[in-house]
């Protein structure tokens, strides 16, 4: 099931018929379950990083992405904290992103975190 907000795009009547050309934003999967969904589609895209924290460079993994952020995985417990402005850099994608993170989950050998874009080049 999909939810959206949508907006009148043309209205024509042919043949006493009317017909409408509708523009879809802010579509939702799985809409009979919003309190589970997130507020973008995420695709699954799995790339090497380049992170860039405190001039430090990190290697890491993009799993997915979506309009407005994205999840990696990075094989090391480094010293991330919510709020953190971080520098990407996804090489197979020409993408340079500034972007700061929003949730982590440390682990003993392995850091997931998500992150919200600020501004994206490439």
């Amino acid at each position: 099931m999909l939810s959206a907000e949508a907006t009148i795009a043309w209205v024509r009547e042919t043949e006493g018929k009317i017909l409408l050309g509708l523009e879809f934003s802010d579509v939702r999967h799985n809409a009979n379950k919003l309190w589970l969904q997130r507020h973008y589609y995420r695709k699954t895209l799995v790339a090497d990083a380049s992170l860039l924290l405190n001039e430090q460079e990190i290697l890491a993994q993009m799993i997915d992405i979506s309009k407005d952020g994205m999840k990696l995985k990075i094989a090391t417990d480094i010293k991330l904290k919510v709020g953190d402005a971080i520098k990407l850099f996804i090489p197979d994608r020409e993408l340079k992103v500034l972007a700061v993170v929003v949730w982590l989950n440390h682990k003993p050998d392995l850091t997931e975190l998500g992150v919200r874009y600020i501004n994206i080049a490439g």
